[in-house]
């Protein structure tokens, strides 16, 4: 009796766990099913690495989507002679690798033959652990350029001009590998200050320092420029790089005067002598008309009162012409009264 009544009690459980199981929905099977594709990853992505740059620092940082289900485990970057610091800088001429070594986050792993980028750039897988969930991928720089300066060129410069204060500020082209230290200015007695203001009589000289950007050099036989006019180097540094060129200004002129709100006295004094002129030849031209009225025939007078006659004769035809019109109107108006 014990035994049918422990087979009943199984029978029951088995009954329960089967009536319970079949509430389960189905799509939640398959849900499983989905979920189960979602831990394999078949692409990774690493971006925000500092591409390599003549002087500029390694970057052993970057960053993954977000939402992504791995992270970065490490950065490095590689020469011809290996592993690089992170206080190492890049140099000219020289090709770069950088290895990306991802983890795959708790219950996800890469697929095999995933697809890897580098700041959008196709990278190759090197390495991966048994189970595919730490992978390490690679990306090849070309070799960097020479880092050598053929040519420099300063411009806005302001060119000396009688009156106007010297300027010692200059500017780069866009995007060049070097930059202005100071810029001096030179009369026959030395240098000039900032607030100095050229002179008429004297000659100048314009001297520009620069400096190459890091991992930059001049080369020996660079163009200087200044305002476009070719520059000569006085002296070329060592142990900073730097290079200083001048470029000369002959002697000022005095229509080399800078533009200046206040006249010149002698521009008064030229309005003075053209408004004599003018006054002088305004009394020439009235003294022609007096004499030429003076020279003018009686016969001109008497044409003009004949003209004043024939115009009063006209008036009067005209008025006589338009008084008839009316009458001969009234007329006809009352010829038709009378009709009606």
């Amino acid at each position: 009796m014990k035994m049918k009544a422990i087979t009943k009690r199984i029978i029951a459980v088995i009954i329960t766990v089967l009536m319970l199981a079949s509430l389960i929905p189905a799509t939640s099977v398959f849900a499983a099913k989905d979920e189960f594709k979602q831990y394999i990853i078949s692409s990774a992505e690493v971006s925000g690495l500092t591409a390599p740059k003549i002087g500029a620092d390694v970057d052993t940082s970057g960053t993954v989507p977000s939402g992504s289900n791995y992270s970065i485990v490490k950065v490095n970057w590689f020469d011809a002679s290996g592993v690089l610091t992170k206080a190492t800088s890049f140099e000219a001429g020289k090709p770069y690798r950088v290895s990306v070594e991802v983890k795959a986050n708790d219950g996800y792993k890469f697929q095999s033959g995933a697809n890897f980028k580098i700041n959008g750039s196709t990278a190759t897988e090197t390495n991966a652990n048994t189970d595919r969930t730490q992978i390490t991928f690679i990306f090849q720089y070309p070799a960097l350029g020479d880092g050598v300066i053929k040519s420099v060129k300063i411009t806005d410069i302001t060119a000396p001009k009688i009156g106007a204060d010297v300027d010692t500020k200059g500017s780069i082209p866009s995007g060049s590998n070097y930059s202005i230290v100071k810029v001096n200015w030179f009369d026959a007695s030395g240098v000039l200050t900032k607030v100095t203001s050229f002179e008429e009589g004297k000659p100048y000289r314009v001297s520009v320092e620069v400096k190459p950007n890091k991992g930059y050099s001049f080369d020996k036989n660079a163009a200087y420029t200044i305002n476009g006019k070719t520059a000569t180097v006085t002296h070329t540094g060592t142990a900073d790089n730097t290079v200083v060129f001048i470029l000369d200004y002959a002697a000022l002129k005095k229509a080399d005067t800078a533009t200046s709100s206040k006249k010149p006295t002698t521009t008064s004094s030229k309005v003075t002598e053209e408004s004599s002129g003018v006054s002088e030849e305004t009394s020439l031209e009235e003294e022609i008309v007096s004499e030429t009225e003076s020279i003018t025939p009686s016969s001109t007078v008497s044409v003009a009162e004949k003209d004043d006659n024939g115009l009063d004769m006209t008036l009067v035809i005209l008025i006589i012409a338009i008084v008839a019109l009316l009458c001969a109107t009234a007329v006809v108006v009352t010829i038709i009264i009378k009709k009606k």
